[in-house]
């Protein structure tokens, strides 16, 4: 029979037992919690980014149709413009379907689609009201059909059915010469949704455009009748901001929902993912940390019994368990992260359960070997040149590619410093990582919002900024830039004949040769189409852009090879200086684009430098233009 002491003695480690087992049972809790929680604000982060992206996506594009609409040359030489002008506008807005010219009473007179001529159109429901000052581009209700000349308005009360083909009619308002004129558009609404599509799975969510009148104009769920009035749950939030998340319900299950109203036009983004297929990933890990902490729990438990008896039988090996507790506290003090713990000649000593579950190795199948199992690179040893400078007062610290059990390779931030005793001599390494895979995907988004999407090159925006920079510091310390604005020759026959597809390989060829034509200080933007603006920074003279110019006309008219097709395209180049040509990035962009057009006029795959004459005889060939489609319009109607 144990003596009192010895009874004490097990009461005290009995209830140090249990008191462990109830804490790590309660923090397991709070952390699962925690992941959960944090799993739901990145999903609420994720959400709210793409109902912004999508938002100004869609802004950015109503933008350009509005200025499609105010840029249509014939409204500045007559009140009836011929069917080559609206052609013409349409050639580069895959988005439009067709323009139209109404007339008082909303009756169309003059159209791209000719079987839109002498159909009404009701325009009381278009947003922003009709009174409104300005000159406004203003949305109406979606309608069923292709087109005008085949399609219907639809109401709330009767909306398209899912699978209905549907388009968007916008119009705006344009002044010239004291007389006012209406302008429609035809907006195709696939255009938008397969946007969305390649950024929000149908399986994990969809998103929608409603107009302030709550009226759904487009929608990527399937099920989702376009025209009909969308559910009030978010107007009460959406009075206050202009933006938010929220977690609600949608048809009985669970959805995180974010809005982003557009600063410019009456509609706002939503954008919903399923709650539950994006906590998939941690209903895995509930199942893995459950398993782990009843396997924990059992082997606490006997390990306890075993530490009891050993405590009993000898202080030697109570000292060495004393040793062991001391050191798993310093090794476990920071469990967020991955830890392993290596020896002074480089074999791990131990790890903890973060590094399991980022890494997927147990411990049992690395204690023992190298950290260069880590390595996303199995020819380099992980205590390479950079990590043999780790001195006791100087940490290794910086970003890896490692790789997981599983073969996967992530990035991760690393920390390798150095335990010594008391002597300074180097006893252990201590490792200390994190996944940096969620901050990867964050600078991909920030790549897409500045790329083109087809070539990868620089958009418009991006392009802006540098062009803001390269003249501000032009400004203060002086020197010369040159603008190139280059248009493909004879591409739109390529693309018509042999097809969108290979029109499309075709512009990823010619952008990677621009690319490689130039310095990497300089920049090549996608305008649009089969249009390129080149920035080039910090030239001498004329005589620098003229040399840039010459090898693009080389590079570019080489042939191309695409799935068994040789195809040729020359370049048009027009091009600005600066200052010669303009102090302001809109001027130099469109003196080069007046130059390009000048380029074109004297037979094509040639370059020519912008000179004051040439707006002339540009406005003089723009005008000739409007006329020969005026002749040959009243010619048809003859």
């Amino acid at each position: 029979m144990l003596d009192f002491r010895d009874r004490k003695i097990r009461q005290l480690f009995i209830a140090c037992v249990a008191g462990f087992v109830t804490l790590m049972l309660v923090a397991s809790g709070y952390v699962l919690e925690r992941m959960q929680r944090q799993k739901i604000e990145s999903g609420l982060e994720l959400v709210s980014l793409l109902a912004a992206s999508f938002e100004d996506y869609l802004t950015q594009s109503f933008h350009n149709i509005d200025l499609t609409l105010r840029n249509i040359p014939a409204l500045q030489e007559s009140t009836h413009p011929g069917l080559d002008v609206f052609t013409l506008a349409l050639r580069n807005a895959p988005h439009l379907r067709s323009l139209s010219l109404l007339d008082g009473q909303g009756r169309i007179y003059a159209s791209s689609n000719p079987g839109n001529i002498g159909k009404i159109v009701d325009t009381s429901h278009f947003l922003p009201v009709s009174d409104m000052p300005g000159e406004i581009l203003r949305i109406g209700r979606p309608w069923s059909g292709r087109d005008i000349a085949n399609g219907k308005e639809i109401s709330p009360a009767h909306p398209a059915e899912p699978d209905e083909l549907v388009f968007l009619p916008v119009m705006r308002s344009v002044s010239i010469n004291r007389q006012t004129f209406t302008l429609l558009a035809s907006v195709n609404t696939n255009y938008f949704i397969n946007h969305f599509s390649k950024h929000v799975h149908a399986r994990t969510g969809y998103a929608e455009l409603i107009r302030i009148d709550q009226t759904v104009l487009l929608s990527s769920n399937e099920r989702q009748k376009t025209g009909a009035s969308h559910p009030d749950f978010l107007l009460d939030l959406e009075a206050r901001t202009s933006y938010g998340t929220l977690e609600h319900d949608l048809d009985g299950r669970p959805f995180l929902t974010a809005f982003h109203a557009s600063r410019n036009f009456p509609f706002t983004m939503h954008v919903h993912l399923e709650r539950d297929r994006l906590l998939a990933q941690w209903n895995e890990q509930l199942r893995m940390m459950l398993a782990l902490i009843g396997a924990s729990v059992i082997a606490v438990i006997g390990i306890s019994v075993f530490v009891y008896k050993r405590l009993l039988r000898s202080a030697r090996i109570q000292e060495a368990a004393d040793e062991q507790l001391r050191l798993a506290a310093q090794v476990f003090k920071s469990s967020a992260e991955a830890i392993f713990i290596a020896t002074a000649d480089w074999h791990i000593y131990s790890t903890n359960r973060a590094f399991t579950q980022i890494t997927g190795y147990a411990a049992s199948e690395v204690i023992g070997h190298s950290p260069d199992l880590l390595c996303a690179d199995k020819s380099e040893s992980a205590p390479g040149p950079e990590w043999s400078t780790v001195t006791v007062n100087s940490p290794w610290v910086g970003e890896a590619s490692l790789r997981r059990k599983s073969g996967e390779i992530y990035p991760a931030f690393l920390t390798v410093s150095c335990v010594a005793d008391e002597s300074g001599v180097v006893t252990h390494y201590i490792g200390v990582f994190s996944d940096a895979t969620e901050r990867k995907v964050s600078e991909r988004f920030r790549f897409l919002s500045e790329h083109d999407f087809l070539t990868g090159l620089p958009n418009r925006r991006l392009l802006q900024d540098r062009f803001d920079q390269a003249i501000a510091r032009l400004q203060r310390h002086g020197g010369r830039l040159a603008v190139l604005f280059l248009d493909l020759d004879h591409f739109k026959s390529i693309n018509d004949t042999l097809g969108h597809h290979i029109g499309d390989l075709l512009l990823k060829m010619v952008a990677e040769r621009l690319h490689d034509s130039v310095r990497a200080t300089d920049t090549v933007c996608r305008q649009g189409g089969d249009e390129f603006l080149l920035l080039i920074d910090e030239i001498e003279d004329a005589e620098d852009a003229r040399s840039v110019a010459e090898k693009l006309v080389r590079n570019i008219g080489v042939t191309y090879e695409i799935e068994g097709h040789s195809l040729e395209v020359t370049p048009s180049i027009g091009i600005a200086l600066y200052p010669d040509h303009g102090e302001d990035a809109s001027v130099l962009i469109h003196r080069a684009d007046v130059a390009m057009y000048q380029s074109k006029h004297h037979g094509r795959n040639h370059f020519r430098f912008y000179h004051y004459d040439m707006e002339a005889s540009h406005q003089l060939a723009a005008a000739g233009r409007v006329a020969q489609s005026d002749a040959k319009t009243a010619k048809q109607r003859s």
